[in-house]
Parts: structure tokens; C-alpha cells; sequence
């Protein structure tokens, strides 16, 4: 799992009004292009992987979300000599599965493209502790649940701490298609072939950080990581949340926390630019070169959550979805004028009652599969 800098674009400049003046006050920087590359990596050792995204800012005014970078020699580089070369993904993505590395050893990230190269300072792989436990509660004015983390650290040498999740929920069309049209004929749809349930899977693009250096002991206790509404289609029929947690050093801490004020925060005057958001990455010839980023790794903790619709059967109604309506043809060959628009839901007597696509296969109306996740209960 990584971190997303799909905001940082939005973040990376700030155009500000003067409040009084006929034409809007558009700085300089607002097309300027400082094109600093963004990094960001993190070695689970737990699962022996390691995982990398390289990217280059964009002036604001850019309608992409990011710029990749590709073909790039990326390493991790221990202090004993050790090196190990990460597999070329695409679309900026470099990783490394059945990675062995000496949790002993300080390593550090090397990036290479096209002569210009990077490094991230030697980092120490930081066990996480105990997650404790992943709770939820309805909020108290009833507009949706709350999810929290438990962890701790009775050696309280951890301190600082990082979460990142991924959702996976199920929903359903209004209704089912039970007919297929296949070589001019219809047909009963056999038992692998419906289209009304889907599984939707979604990575955390938020910073989610804690420190307990406040504390007496290393706790932390019901930590907010992530609000659902009660209209939200994930709750409607059921919902699972994967809690990653990871521990960090101060530094890393520090960088996060200004990340997230520039990226969440925003639009203050005096807000930190992300280009002064320093990471623990630089350019191995050019110490000036903006560089956004910071490499970390070690072994992490993970729990599933699953919330089933009837938990909250007694706090909210049922999941309310589009509007749809049920129509009339008479023969095949009016269904194939319609397709694939309509699909057809049954057969009766020779009326063949159809429906919007959208109210028949799930796959139109979000971004799920139909293949059930093996974890799902």
C-alpha cells in the first residue's frame, strides 16, 4: 500500500484574490513549472515487498493529475553493499516482491533516470507494534459510523504512528436481469452469469498520523481513521476496512504532518509550499533540485473490519438507490434494437420485461467486479 500524492497538484501553488481590486491577482507561480520529482516508498518487511511511486509536479493550471515517471533504475541500497534492482510497473510504479532484507542494516532508496540521480538518506526499519483492535460506533447525530484504531507499545519506543487502509464493500443493482439475449434467443442467465452484486475495492488517500510523546504511556485510544455517512453506498449491504499500521521515526513524522497541513489544510497565505515540505530525498549532484518525497520502511500490523447491513439494520433505513423503471417489448428483435441499453429482467408470455443497463449490472454503476473477494465472509 502507498501513499497517494494525487493532491499534492492542487496543493503545489495557491492563487490568491485581493479582496477590493477589479482584476483577481494572478501570481506568477501559478503556470510556473518547478517540476520536482515526487517520491514515495515504503519496505514492508513483514510481507517482504517493496513498493515505489516517482512522479513530477505539475503547474496548477495542468489538467492531469500527476506526471508519471517512467524508465527509471530504481534500488534499495543496504550499508553492507547489498543492492537490490526494483521491477519497472509502468505508470511511474516500481516494486519488488520476495525481498530479504537484514532488519540490522540501514538502507536507503537510489533512483536513476537519464543521469540525473537521487538518493534518500539510510533509514532504519521500524517495527510496528501491537493494532489492537479496529472499532466503529454510530455517530451521535446519526448521520453515519465512525471507525477507530486501538494500538500500543508497552516498550514505548515507538511514539509516532501511521495508518493506511483499503475498503472493500458490496452493493447491488435495483434489479436483476434473469434473461440473457445470446444468438437472437433468450435465455436463462446460468448461476455465474448475473450482474445485480458487486465488490468495490478503495485505497486511503488520506495522512493519517498520531504521536504519543504527550503521554505518559505509548497509547493510542480510538483514534478517528475513517467516516462513513449513512447514505453512503458502502454501507448498504456490506463493508470491510484493512487497517494497516506502521511505526515511523520522528522525521518521518514531521514530514507527514506537514504534508498533510499543505495537502488537507490549504489555502492560507502563509501555508508551506509542498516544495518546502523537506523529506529525506535529495539529488546526488544538484542539492537545490526540489525533491518531494520520503522513504521508509519496516514491518507492519494489519486487521479486516467487517460491518454487515443488519448491524445497522436497528440505526438506519434501508440503502436507497436510483430510480429506476421497468418498461415493455414484445419481441426479440425489438430487445436488439435496444441493446445494450436495455437488458432484459424475465420473460412473461412473450412480454419481455426490460431495464436501464444501470439498474441491471453493477459494473456500470460503480467501479466493482463481479468476483467476490476471497476474504469476504
Amino acid at each position: 500500500m502507498r501513499l497517494k500524492f494525487r493532491h499534492i497538484k492542487h496543493t503545489l501553488f495557491y492563487s490568491f484574490i485581493l479582496v477590493g481590486c477589479i482584476d483577481p491577482y494572478k501570481p506568477k507561480m501559478i503556470e510556473e513549472d518547478i517540476n520536482a520529482l515526487v517520491v514515495d516508498g515504503f519496505v514492508n518487511t513483514t510481507t517482504n515487498t517493496v513498493n515505489v511511486s516517482l512522479s513530477r509536479t505539475l503547474p496548477l493550471m495542468e489538467d492531469y493529475a500527476y506526471e508519471p515517471v517512467t524508465n527509471a533504475d530504481v534500488n534499495i541500497e543496504g550499508e553492507d553493499g547489498s543492492s537490490f534492482l526494483l521491477y519497472n510497473n509502468g505508470d511511474g510504479k516500481y516494486s519488488l516482491d520476495e525481498l530479504s532484507l537484514n532488519e540490522s542494516v540501514k538502507y536507503r532508496l537510489y533512483v536513476n533516470r537519464s543521469g540525473s540521480e537521487y538518493r534518500s538518506e539510510f533509514i532504519t526499519l521500524k517495527p510496528s507494534p501491537s493494532l489492537d483492535e479496529i472499532t466503529w460506533e454510530i455517530s451521535p447525530d446519526n448521520d453515519g459510523i465512525q471507525i477507530y484504531v486501538d494500538a500500543h507499545d508497552p516498550t514505548s519506543k515507538t511514539r509516532y504512528y501511521q495508518w493506511v487502509f483499503t475498503e472493500t464493500w458490496e452493493y447491488a443493482t435495483e434489479f436483476i436481469s434473469s434473461f440473457i439475449l445470446e444468438n437472437g434467443e433468450l435465455r436463462i442467465r446460468n448461476d455465474n452469469e448475473f450482474t445485480n452484486i458487486c465488490w468495490a475495492t478503495d485505497l486511503s488517500d488520506k495522512i493519517l498520523i498520531n504521536q504519543t510523546t504527550h503521554l505518559t504511556n505509548d497509547v493510542v485510544h480510538k483514534f478517528p481513521i475513517q467516516f462513513i455517512s449513512r447514505n453512503s453506498v458502502k454501507i448498504a449491504r456490506g463493508y470491510s476496512i484493512l487497517v494497516q499500521q506502521r511505526a515511523l521515526d520522528e522525521n518521518a513524522y514531521n514530514y507527514l504532518q506537514q504534508l498533510q497541513r499543505t495537502t488537507e489544510v490549504m489555502g492560507g497565505l502563509f501555508d508551506p509550499m509542498p516544495s518546502q515540505v523537506t523529506g529525506n530525498m535529495y539529488n546526488v549532484n544538484d542539492g537545490s533540485e526540489p525533491v518531494i518525497g520520503y522513504f521508509r520502511g519496516g514491518a507492519v500490523q494489519e486487521k479486516r473490519l467487517f460491518i454487515t447491513r443488519a448491524e445497522l439494520a436497528h440505526a438506519f433505513p434501508p440503502y436507497q438507490t436510483f430510480s429506476c423503471s421497468v418498461d415493455t417489448v414484445f419481441s426479440v428483435e425489438a430487445l436488439q434494437a435496444l441493446q445494450p441499453h436495455y437488458q432484459p429482467l424475465y420473460d412473461l408470455m412473450g412480454a419481455i420485461f426490460i431495464a436501464p443497463i444501470s439498474c441491471v449490472d453493477c459494473r456500470v454503476i460503480g467501479k466493482g467486479v463481479l468476483t467476490k473477494p476471497d476474504f469476504w465472509p
